[in-house]
């Protein structure tokens, strides 16, 4: 009776362990298919180059998931190519301007071309017009619920410093960002837009957010 019974303990518990393994297996899978925007270092300034990379593994992943190595390789070849223009200092020790960042994503867009088959579209939908953050903030909403899009934007507050990043979506009243600082986002309440000069505003912890600063992305399979 006793070997009987041994037998039924191991049997159920060689089942319980199994099952368990199953379950743990199941939630390191679906670990691994939450992407996660990849991180800068505390103190350098390369988060244009990280948002590029973020805004489109986010845009293509309908169609393509970068691997780890292919980030690098695409990190690598953004980086090299800022090098070879003469730029790679000046990003370092101010970050990455607007004109900078349009030339960047041409460059993203020809190796996107050449090495996956697919090309990225941008505008800057906001420059030159008046309107509110809150229809901007409308405007970005219906823009993500479209298929292979993501929308970079650069912001500026307390947190982060002047800082681009990645719109991962738009819950009221939040910008909850994909961000390479790992920032959840800000409450667009207390943001406003940035005119581009140094006038003080009445809210010193308000993110400022400038109408060029806000790029929407879209990645179309050629």
């Amino acid at each position: 009776m006793s070997i009987i019974m041994d037998k039924l303990f191991f049997s159920s518990n060689l089942k319980l362990q199994t099952s368990n393994l199953a379950r743990l297996c199941d939630i390191m899978q679906a670990n691994e298919n939450i992407m996660k925007a990849y991180t800068q270092g505390e103190i350098d300034y390369f988060c244009g180059v990280y948002a590029i990379i973020n805004s489109v593994r986010f845009a293509a992943a309908g169609f393509h998931k970068f691997t780890f190595h292919q980030s690098c390789e695409f990190y690598q070849h953004l980086v090299r190519w800022l090098y070879d223009r003469g730029e790679f200092l000046n990003v370092l020790d101010h970050g990455t301007s607007y004109e900078l960042m349009d030339r960047m994503l041409a460059a993203a867009n020809e190796y996107l071309v050449a090495k996956y088959k697919f090309r990225l579209l941008w505008t800057h939908p906001f420059s030159n017009r008046d309107l509110s953050l809150t229809r901007a903030y409308l405007f970005i909403k219906k823009y993500l619920a479209g298929d292979a899009t993501s929308c970079l934007i650069r912001l500026d507050n307390r947190v982060v410093g002047d800082h681009w990043s990645v719109i991962e979506n738009l819950n009221r009243p939040f910008f909850n960002l994909f961000d390479s600082y790992s920032y959840a986002g800000m409450d667009f309440r207390h943001s406003l837009w940035d005119d581009g000069l140094s006038t003080p505003t009445a809210d010193p912890s308000a993110t400022r957010i400038n109408k060029n600063g806000i790029i929407l992305i879209k990645a179309v399979k050629v």
